[in-house]
């Protein structure tokens, strides 16, 4: 088993503003707009479909993809509002085993959010 650990620490902002292309920003953007529409508050959780989107833009920053070659298969939120999500490559990725993203994102406001993703492969 493979395992390879990427961590998105520079902040939503940051990393959609330095690495990544027009649409990984944008769904960055969108969700930390979503998330102060809502009155975010400093420890506040994202909902399943901002911490959806953020996995798979994490993801694809880590790869270099675009965000839509990306699906989440699994989402647990934890008890101090953080989420634990699973995401998978597309097939073509997947030389030798296909790779398992598993994506930590910590609550509060996403734009200062450390994301760290976790990639394991049988292959």
């Amino acid at each position: 088993m493979e395992i390879s650990q990427y961590l998105v620490a520079a902040g939503l902002a940051g990393v959609a503003g330095n690495q990544a292309d027009a649409t990984v920003r944008r769904v960055f953007r969108s969700v930390v707009d979503r998330w102060r529409e809502r009155g975010g508050e400093d420890s506040a959780a994202l909902t399943i479909e901002e911490a959806a989107d953020t996995a798979r833009a994490a993801v694809s920053v880590a790869w270099d993809r675009p965000v839509e070659e990306f699906t989440v298969i699994s989402a647990e939120r934890s008890l101090d509002g953080s989420w634990h999500m699973c995401v998978l490559p597309p097939p073509e990725l997947s030389a030798g085993g296909r790779p398992l993203a598993r994506v930590h994102i910590p609550p509060g406001d996403p734009e200062n959010a450390s994301i760290e993703v976790v990639w394991r492969s049988d292959g």
